[in-house]
């Protein structure tokens, strides 16, 4: 009896720290099979909090429900975050092998299915599939960005690996629509809201090395390949930088702004996340554990894991409450603020606020009203939103000192400032 009272009292214990009260760090631990939650606000850590499938490969967070992609079980798992009980496991097919999945939209997905050559499109309230498209071989990471859905073939055939592509894939027809020829083995993408597609393609683990893509997205082409002199796996973007990691012996950091890969790296990989002011979350796969840095790179903690972590992703509910009460305060128009510094060089910062969720479309203009750059071109949420031009073209090259536009539009309406290049 005194044992059951002691489970109980435990069980209570725990989920009164349960994660949907704090900022909190889900870990999927692929060769344990479970999910360790981390819970900053007080530094506890549950290495085996959630039970996970055979050969788990990555967790993504869409509002109070995590979604665990088991390769080895052909499943997306489904569980809730407040107490991490399973709520529904999607079956997609025996040999499909989902690899990696991201969202559409609030209730539709797209996962990509390694040995079946296909992403399926599934909604994850009901678990109904809603199409399979045929894309290249071994498909790997998928980014929906700016209305498109952007899947990285590895190529790999049992053998060897054909040619690297990237499939584009118009998900309102549910057809590839661009095939972009990239490096050997992609595996992952990410994009940011300047329209720029960023893929790691691994090489082959011999001769070929590692090489990070960067694709206009608003014409579906390489515009950029970087030689990273070893095999890495994965890319994360943030605050300006894309991290590049490997599994398990370091991340690379290449600067968007400055367009170089800078002498700082981190330990650990392949898995990284970001919180609300920037600190950096890295998952080491090879010593089972997370690691915290501040946003220039300063330690700040490190936490004790379960075995083989793979992926992870960072949540912060006070920072989301914060932004929702600031979001109810919104202007009832859209707001383009000039620039800042002005004239500049380097780059320059172009800040505007949404007062509701909309497809936005923010270009830089010459003085013929030609456009230069994309900067956004997406859906974004309702909020005050920053972006940096550099001072490049569409084709990442320096254009010259000068009067440039700046033009944003949000349904059907627009606004216009000018800002001054000084080289």
């Amino acid at each position: 009896m005194k044992r059951l009272f002691t489970i109980g009292l435990w069980m209570l214990m725990f989920y009164a720290l349960a994660p949907a009260q704090s900022r909190s760090v889900y870990v999927v631990n692929t060769l344990g099979k479970n999910v360790s939650w981390i819970d900053l606000d007080n530094g506890t850590v549950v290495k085996d909090a959630a039970t996970a499938g055979l050969y788990a490969n990555q967790i993504v967070l869409k509002g109070d429900r995590g979604y665990i992609v088991n390769s080895g079980d052909n499943e997306i798992q489904v569980i809730r975050l407040s107490d991490f009980t399973t709520l529904q496991r999607i079956d997609l097919g025996s040999g499909t092998n989902p690899y990696a999945m991201d969202f559409v939209n609030d209730s539709v997905a797209a996962v990509s299915l390694l040995l079946t050559n296909e992403v399926a499109l599934v909604n994850v309230r009901n678990g109904a599939i809603l199409s399979r498209i045929t894309v290249g071989t071994g498909p790997q990471g998928v980014k929906y960005a700016a209305g498109k859905l952007y899947v990285a073939n590895s190529g790999y055939n049992g053998q060897g690996y054909d040619p690297g592509t990237v499939s584009v894939i118009d998900v309102a027809q549910r057809t590839v629509i661009h095939t972009i020829s990239v490096s050997i083995n992609p595996q992952q993408i990410d994009a940011d809201v300047q329209g720029f597609i960023y893929v790691v393609c691994t090489g082959n683990y011999a001769d070929i090395t590692g090489k990070l893509e960067i694709i206009n997205g608003q014409a579906d082409t390489v515009v950029k390949t970087i030689d990273m002199g070893t095999a890495v796996t994965n890319v994360f973007l943030n605050n300006n930088r894309a991290f590049i990691s490997t599994y398990g012996y370091g991340v690379f950091i290449y600067d968007l702004v400055g367009d170089s890969l800078m002498n700082q790296t981190l330990p650990g990989g392949p898995a990284i996340g970001f919180d609300a002011q920037s600190n950096i979350y890295i998952a080491d796969f090879n010593k089972d554990s997370v690691f915290v840095f501040a946003a220039d790179f300063t330690p700040l903690s490190a936490y004790e894991v379960g075995d083989g972590p793979i992926s992870l992703a960072v949540s912060d509910p006070a920072f989301t409450a914060i932004a929702e009460k600031h979001d109810r305060q919104l202007p009832e128009q859209f707001v383009l603020y000039q620039n800042y510094p002005n004239p500049f060089n380097p780059q320059t910062t172009i800040a505007f606020v949404t007062p509701t969720r909309a497809p936005v479309y923010l270009e830089v203009l010459n003085l013929l009203g030609q456009t230069v750059r994309v900067l956004v071109n997406g859906v974004l949420p309702a909020g005050n939103h920053q972006v940096v031009w550099d001072g490049r073209d569409a084709q990442l090259n320096p254009v010259p000192s000068g009067i440039y536009f700046y033009r944003l539009r949000i349904d059907g309406q627009s606004q216009v400032r000018k800002m001054h290049l000084l080289r």
